[in-house]
């Protein structure tokens, strides 16, 4: 095991047919290697399965082309309807619209009281019976879901009355944009996310922001939160070569790749739309209802409402619950197929890598929590190792929470917008749910004493919290994590991809743990990958299988995905 503890080192009207249109990406921000030569062909013999051909040199791969597009005239023909549209047309569900799986979905927000029994379906005229409440498991007045509290009901359950399909409605006699539509704000390659047995291809990811978030926040919008709802379609990509392991995944790292030699907006943003909607040679479109459940792959919401949606025309219940601070939910979508035909559905997931925060405390009342700490100790070999790209955490599905939170109480102490004395929600803020000082702190350093790590007790639970959303987003921001580590700080409230203010109005701000942490590794990743057709550590992994001492599970751990460990972010 000591041997492991070593660093490791995202054609519409007004599209452009010009070159490269990015002036404000100098020489100097495109970074070292920017001059480099062309890439070098691999000596390779034609055979059934796909082998390296391409080696990217420098800064030949362009991360804004090849791994993350948030150019917004490159988005125009990603329109929220379009996605929404070719997912119900691939669920082989007959009877299923665009509107009603988007309104059943945020139905999941409303409790059981406050639904409307049958909702309009305009599309086909029928009326639709929306099911999945919040509320359908509750206990002394509290909801719950995996068997821990869950707020209920939310905010945004107003959006299971609205329609984000219209760009205008009207409002007082008047026609005004439609704040409860969406807008595209970028596209993520997340090849690095591809086992590294080839069972998938990794994901590509689309993000939707809802139209009032854009408003300045005085407007619609109050702070801290403001009227603010984001989307993440996170497809995963099935292998078509199967028996040919992860080379299987090269073509369509080769596909991307190609994306940073095209200069022409237009050309390029066709490309970008035949990958999403329409497939290339045996790769079939990443957008289908299989690749969003039930085939692998699920759809994340960042929730922070704090304002009633402009369209007055929604239904009495739909209106203000209060103030709702920032949350991340997981869903899935569900087939239930019979008689040549299926029946599409959404379905609340508990998150993975976020267990439920009193897990951690020495005091929790829940009988989960003895067994949650006995292995949340076998893992701190995977959350002691150097590199914050590289830790994980593999907990059962028993110990997850079904929203991740992020509230200001969370914030380290002194941290602008940290309350003093503000109560610490259930399932957030591990650190803080934590005793130092307690039995299951002292397990902790002991099994740290036995890998050699300098890493702290309290470390090891804000190295877990990272993994967590509430953690990624915000709670363990700027903290000292071990290892002369650092999560980064995040300059945007709480996402990592923003609506708010483009830059030039055209290109969508990016966190700073994007640009410091995420972009280098991708990159990395995605240029091992294509020269050598192997995992970004392969040669560090071969050094030791094998070894003795050396836990061949914990390794086959580490190396589990092209990226390193399997995460969700």
């Amino acid at each position: 095991m000591l041997g492991l503890l070593v660093a490791f080192g995202v054609g519409g009207c007004g599209l452009s047919d010009s070159d490269d249109p990015r002036p404000y990406r100098s020489a100097a921000e495109r970074g070292p290697g920017a001059d480099k030569g062309e890439e070098e062909e691999s000596e390779t013999e034609d055979d059934e399965c796909p082998s390296p051909r391409a080696c990217p040199h420098g800064d030949q791969i362009d991360w804004e082309r090849s791994l993350i597009i948030r150019d917004s005239e490159l988005l125009e023909g990603f329109s929220f309807k379009r996605v929404m549209d070719q997912i119900v047309a691939t669920s082989g569900e007959p009877n299923m619209t665009s509107l009603e799986l988007y309104q059943r979905w945020w139905d999941t927000m409303n409790a059981e009281n406050e639904r409307q029994p049958l909702v309009s379906s305009p599309d086909d005229g029928e009326l639709a019976r929306f099911d999945q409440p919040c509320d359908a498991d509750v206990l002394d007045g509290q909801t719950f879901f995996n068997d821990y509290p869950i707020e209920c009901p939310r905010i945004e359950g107003i959006l299971a009355y609205t329609n984000p399909f219209e760009e205008t409605i009207e409002v007082d006699g008047q026609e005004v944009d439609n704040l409860d539509a969406y807008i595209p704000l970028g596209l993520f390659n997340r090849m690095d996310l591809a086992p590294s047995d080839g069972s998938h291809c990794g994901e590509m990811r689309i993000v939707f922001a809802k139209n009032s978030g854009t408003l300045p926040r005085n407007q619609f919008s109050p702070p801290p939160g403001g009227n603010r709802n984001l989307l993440i379609f996170e497809a995963v990509i099935p292998n078509p070569n199967p028996e040919c392991g992860i080379n299987g995944c090269l073509p369509l790292a080769q596909e991307w790749y190609k994306l940073s030699k095209i200069r022409n907006q237009r050309a390029l943003r066709a490309q970008l739309e035949k990958l999403y909607f329409e497939g290339f040679d045996n790769f079939p479109a990443a957008i289908r209802a299989d690749h969003l459940g039930p085939k692998g792959g699920h759809v994340r919401t960042n929730q922070f409402m704090s304002a009633v949606s402009v369209d007055r025309s929604t239904p009495p219940q739909s209106g203000p619950r209060g103030f709702a601070l920032w949350q991340l939910r997981d869903f899935k979508l569900t087939k239930n197929c019979s008689g040549g035909s299926c029946e599409l559905g959404i379905k609340q997931l508990p998150i993975d890598d976020n267990p439920f925060g009193n897990l951690f405390s020495s005091e929790s009342n829940y009988p989960q929590a003895d067994g949650f700490k006995k292995q949340f100790l076998e893992e701190i070999p995977n959350l002691a190792i150097p590199g914050l790209k590289t830790i994980s955490m593999d907990l059962d599905a028993k110990y997850l929470a079904g929203e991740s939170n992020a509230p200001p109480a969370c914030l380290p102490p002194g941290t602008p917008g940290a309350p003093p004395g503000a109560q610490i929600p259930d399932d957030a803020c591990y650190d803080k749910h934590f005793d130092p000082d307690s039995q299951f702190a002292q397990d902790i350093q002991r099994e740290l004493d036995q890998l050699g790590s300098s890493v702290t007790p309290t470390q090891i639970v804000q190295r877990a919290d990272t993994l967590s959303c509430g953690g990624c987003h915000q709670n363990v921001e700027n903290a000292d994590v071990g290892n002369g580590e650092f999560q980064s700080e995040k300059p945007m409230d709480f996402v990592h991809i923003s609506e708010e203010n483009p830059i030039d109005g055209r290109y969508h701000r990016l966190s700073t743990m994007m640009h410091e942490m995420d972009i280098p590794h991708r990159l990395e990743v995605m240029r091992e990958f294509m020269c050598k057709g192997e995992h970004l550590h392969e040669d560090e992994k071969k050094k030791l299988e094998g070894r003795p001492g050396v836990d061949q599970e914990f390794l086959e751990r580490r190396f589990e995905t092209l990226g390193g460990p399997d995460r969700v972010h």
